[in-house]
């Protein structure tokens, strides 16, 4: 008997023995087929709070216990599987209120293993945990649930032969498609070149991340390990009124076709470069999870030259495929949507890239700049 889960049209065959069967049908709050909720919580990594959403496209399991000792006889277990949670395919968490003044720490043999610190209990409410007894939830890489098991010995053993068995990122079956448009002849040429020249003549700026705050305040960093890209906003009156219009006539109405969207708002419209030499590339994100970008409605990225290797575009989530549209055409998605930019092995990558959004979320864009503004005013 086997636990087939179905993601993206992409078929896992994940067989588990019968009980296993039998012990996926046990249940808390979340059942099986619900998304995971996403939270931005304090983490045993260093870096800082961990956003849940970013977990995506990998296979993930959760330990709810009720405090930090009662998750140990578990990491005891997950330690006699070294590379288990390898950060790539596989993620293991614990959630406990306590864990931060328990000692629960990074592993290094276990990249993937993150422990999460819920002290006022908002995770586990979201997850339908009362706090009896212990509980894995087993998620696919889209994020929703595929499991739910007790948290003993012989079961926990359960979660880790079947996190063993899951096939590696790379070696998944591609999906047939994703909800993303590709389209070509969105810029033609002439005008690629024209942007292109623009970037070298007005220069650049690296380009940081936005980061939150387990409270929500949200600021800009720097992260070269996960982003390495050179931006230049477009200025040029010419130049970004050309763009603009292009971008309106012949990619907003091919939203409006496939999503029944009418986002008429363009955010800031930039030139940027993913450059080989340093390999420029993207870490996997979503573009509208945080308080500045909530508006975001449908990304936009097109290509303006062909001369580089590397640099395309994969959505986790849906497998290891790998986008790449050509000089002048699209890749046009849902900033809901996990997404990262390999590595650039070999020249640059230039692309031309904004944001589209609809009244409603222009009305909220309004909105969330006067918060961001008025947490920024002295008390």
């Amino acid at each position: 008997m086997g636990l087939f889960v179905t993601t993206a049209c992409v078929l896992y065959d994940c067989r588990l023995t019968e009980d296993v069967r039998e012990a996926v049908l046990m249940t808390i709050g979340i059942q099986v087929g619900d998304p995971a909720p996403w939270l931005v919580l304090p983490c045993s990594d260093p870096s800082g709070p961990y956003h849940f959403d970013k977990a995506g496209g990998r296979f993930v399991a959760v330990l709810l216990t009720h405090d930090a000792a009662s998750a140990a006889p578990a990491i005891a277990r997950i330690a006699r599987h070294p590379g288990l949670a390898d950060a790539v395919s596989r993620l293991i968490f614990t959630l406990t209120p306590d864990g931060a003044g328990a000692g629960l720490a990074p592993d290094p043999a276990q990249p993937g293993l993150f422990h999460l610190f819920d002290a006022d209990r908002r995770a586990a409410h979201a997850y339908g945990y009362d706090g009896h007894g212990a509980y894995w939830v087993v998620l696919d890489p889209t994020l929703h649930v595929v499991a739910v098991l007790g948290g003993s010995d012989v079961e926990t053993d359960m979660v880790l032969d079947l996190l063993a068995r899951v096939p590696a990122f790379g070696d998944r079956p591609e999906a047939p498609t994703i909800p993303a448009i590709i389209m070509s002849d969105v810029f033609e040429p002439a005008f690629c070149d024209a942007l292109i020249t623009e970037y070298h003549t007005r220069g650049f700026q690296h380009s940081g991340v936005f980061t939150e705050t387990v409270g929500g305040q949200t600021a800009r960093a720097m992260d070269s390990g996960f982003k390495r890209r050179r931006d230049c906003i477009l200025e040029d009156e010419t130049l970004l009124d050309g763009a603009r219009a292009r971008i309106l006539r012949r990619i907003v109405p091919e939203i409006g076709r496939v999503f029944q969207s009418r986002a008429g708002y363009l955010e800031r419209v930039i030139v940027a470069s993913y450059d080989g030499r340093e390999r420029g590339r993207f870490g996997a994100h979503r573009d509208n999870t945080m308080l500045a970008t909530e508006h975001r409605q449908f990304a936009i990225s097109i290509n303006l030259n062909d001369q580089f290797a590397g640099g395309e575009l994969v959505f986790p989530e849906y497998g290891p495929k790998r986008f790449r549209p050509p000089a002048g055409g699209a890749a046009v998605f849902s900033c809901g949507l996990l997404h990262r930019v390999e590595p650039v092995e070999q020249g640059a990558r230039f692309a031309c890239l904004t944001f589209a959004y609809d009244e409603t979320a222009a009305a909220l864009r309004r909105r969330n700049w006067d918060r961001i503004q008025s947490e920024k005013r002295p008390a």
